[in-house]
């Protein structure tokens, strides 16, 4: 101070969050399964929101965090968010790669009755207060499906929601995307492109590519007929028209395998 004393004050512990990402780095690629102990990094009250301190799931993962984790005996997981009480709250950085519809499955497990979780994404309800059976066993674990959910493609984040009553455990989730199916007959059909980006084209024909004889549009041709260097289609964008050539009436349900 101004008379030159000096004083030494307790020390406080500051913790710097990194900005929020997907854990690990890369957001999680849906059509896909997400691992719900696999939150994004950036801290309580921006990544996830859990109302105690610290992991008291018992579990050697992410100790520097506050979710509650700890290992989980069902076949498909080796982690589970435990201990998740009302209002708590969870993000993951997604990358979703074709809007449309989606199947989403959770893998949950809770004992006891009225339990509840909500889902949305960018912000929008996707799953509002989903309800959660009674497992009779917080490792009896069981699936939850809500059908035809709607997603925007690109990266976004994902938050789920703990509702209501407190107690809820969460193994993981799983997006698969509802076909979006086109009837084709045999001879010339004009189609178009559905899929985000650029796909090649024997993934996304691959569920009809058996009746498969041409492929064309007005820049660019594809047949079996041709050597391969010849071809000068190799990819389909989203948009696009196209006229395919079956060999016999199929269906083309548009998943890029």
């Amino acid at each position: 101070d101004n008379s030159g004393n000096i004083t030494i004050s307790a020390a406080d512990t500051i913790k710097v969050n990194v900005a929020q990402a997907a854990y690990g780095g890369t957001p999680w690629p849906i059509p896909g399964t997400i691992q719900f102990e696999n939150y994004d990094v950036g801290g309580n009250g921006y990544a996830y929101n859990d109302y105690t301190a610290g992991n008291t799931g018992g579990a050697t993962f992410r100790t520097d965090e506050d979710v509650d984790i700890e290992n989980c005996t069902d076949s498909t997981g080796v982690y589970d968010v435990g201990y998740a009480t009302a209002g708590e709250w969870l993000d993951y950085t997604v990358k979703v790669a074709t809007a449309g519809k989606y199947n989403l499955v959770l893998r949950v497990a809770c004992n006891g009755d009225g339990r509840t979780v909500s889902l949305q994404a960018k912000g929008v309800s996707i799953a509002n207060a989903l309800a959660i059976p009674n497992t009779a066993g917080w490792q009896t674990w069981t699936n939850v499906t809500v059908n035809n959910v709607s997603l925007d493609s690109g990266v976004q984040v994902i938050r789920i929601t703990i509702g209501a009553s407190d107690y809820v455990n969460l193994n993981y989730m799983t997006f698969s995307m509802v076909p979006q199916s086109v009837s084709l007959k045999t001879g010339w059909n004009l189609i178009g492109c559905p899929l985000d980006g650029n796909i090649t084209l024997h993934s996304a024909l691959s569920s009809i590519w058996t009746n498969v004889t041409s492929v064309k549009n007005l820049d660019s041709f594809y047949s079996t007929a041709n050597a391969a260097a010849l071809n000068s289609l190799k990819t389909v964008e989203w948009g696009v028209g196209y006229y395919v050539k079956v060999t016999a009436p199929c269906v083309l349900d548009w998943i890029a395998r």
